[in-house]
Order: structure tokens, then C-alpha cells, then sequence
């Protein structure tokens, strides 16, 4: 398995350039449990894997 970063290892000011992952889509895809979900950035759920 590849090693990948957590969220807590990401520097703030790049978490806050990380797509917006939106509410109805976040309870669909159970994205807290994910490993791209990268934590709420200025009450905003992000992730490192949406483009």
C-alpha cells in the first residue's frame, strides 16, 4: 500500500487551496472516513482527491 499524508502533515495555507467538497455530497460518500478528506477549512469540508 502507498504511503499517503494525513491532514494533520498539510500545512494550513495549502488545505485552505484544496477543493470544496459540498455538504450533500460529503454525507453521500461518508467522506470523514476517507483517507483524501483533508478536515474543515474555514467550515468547509475539503479534499485532496476532488478536481
Amino acid at each position: 500500500m502507498k504511503p499517503y499524508l494525513k491532514a494533520e502533515e498539510i500545512r494550513k495555507e495549502i488545505r485552505e487551496q484544496l477543493p470544496v467538497i459540498d455538504e450533500e455530497t460529503f454525507r453521500e460518500h461518508y467522506c470523514s472516513e476517507c483517507m483524501y478528506y483533508a478536515g474543515r477549512i474555514n467550515k468547509k469540508a475539503r479534499c485532496m482527491e476532488k478536481m
